[in-house]
């Protein structure tokens, strides 16, 4: 694993930084200490400056450096949002063509996934491995901005003949251009684990599904409510525990505390798939790679929580501090 962090002057250097970090940080060339273990670095397949708008298209080599992850990340200022707001927009694909536009791409989400940055300094975290990466950033004293863009960890196939080849996840605070990092919106300003609504089909976050087709995540309606069964079409799927698809309110991350000894229990973040009958969930895809629900109760950002051997890193969802809005983030 691969843990960065530092102050970028601007959203421009953000990017920059990033692009470094994600293809050569000595953690990612050389993952076990050892320089005769190939890399785990993601490869810059195409690079490409317009004035102040950039695109990157990137390749993961997964951990076992058997896979071909493709993400590619459009990024620039963002002038509907304002004068001062940026847009750094990630979409997925299954393959890469050179002479394919970003939104062109084969198997490309043609939604967005937009991580919302200001023109101005801002801290960040820089989490990777060979089949994802986290970015999170600081975009003002009170709102973190994140993105989750590459593989989840499918569950354990019952037969070979239903392994889940290609389990792609791309999640934002958005599902749209056009919107201010400063936006209260309930249902448009989430967060990659507990995204937020943008169609009836679609929300800040996707996965690539065992057949083939993008999902749309969301567990936030037009309303704004955390619901996923009464107003999110069944076509769109949530993120447990953070959704409240089955409606039990004992259930809901608002009503889920520490232990008693007080130490915090860590949740897997599990991806599933909406029903027909919105009454819950069909399809479990996998959970979030290295990140966790955990209690807002006495809780705060930056706090570290170790589980094992293991160090997370916790922080908020966009400008929220309830008990609910708090994810881990393995280091």
């Amino acid at each position: 694993m691969a843990f960065e962090t530092g102050t970028a002057t601007g959203p421009a250097n953000l990017f920059s930084l990033f692009r470094t970090f994600i293809t050569s940080h000595a953690d990612l060339l050389d993952p076990a200490g050892d320089l005769s273990v190939p890399s785990w670095a993601w490869s810059e397949l195409k690079h490409t400056v317009d004035g102040d708008d950039e695109e990157i298209y990137l390749r993961g080599p997964g951990n076992n450096l058997d896979q071909n992850i493709y993400v590619n990340t459009a990024f620039g200022p963002d002038a509907a949002a304002g004068s001062d707001a940026w847009s750094w927009d990630t979409r997925g694909a299954t393959e890469f063509n050179t002479n394919d536009t970003l939104v062109a791409q084969p198997g490309v989400d043609l939604n967005s996934k937009v991580m919302p940055l200001s023109d101005q300094a801002v801290q960040y975290w820089f989490f990777a491995n060979g089949r994802r990466y986290i970015i999170v950033a600081q975009v003002t004293v009170s709102v973190y901005s994140t993105t989750y863009a590459g593989f989840i960890s499918p569950f354990e196939p019952v037969s070979a003949a239903l392994a889940y080849p290609y389990p792609l996840y791309i999640g934002a605070n958005m599902g749209q251009l056009g919107l201010r990092f400063s936006s209260e919106s309930n249902a448009l300003h989430r967060s990659f684990w507990n995204p937020a609504y943008n169609t009836d089909t679609t929300g800040s976050a996707a996965v690539f599904s065992a057949g083939n087709v993008w999902r749309g995540i969301s567990n936030y309606g037009n309303l704004g409510v955390n619901e996923t069964n009464l107003d999110i079409p069944p076509l769109v799927g949530g993120t447990e525990p953070y959704s409240n698809a089955n409606g039990i309110g004992a259930f809901q991350v608002d009503n889920i505390e520490p232990l008693l000894g007080g130490d915090y229990l860590l949740t897997d973040v599990e991806v599933s798939h909406g029903d027909e009958d919105w009454h819950g969930y069909r399809e479990r895809f996998g959970v979030l790679d290295g990140v966790a629900h955990i209690s807002g109760i006495s809780q705060a950002v930056l706090n570290e929580v170790t589980i094992g051997g293991d160090t997370y890193i916790v922080f908020q969802e966009a400008f929220r501090t309830g008990q609910g809005n708090y994810v881990a983030i393995k280091k």
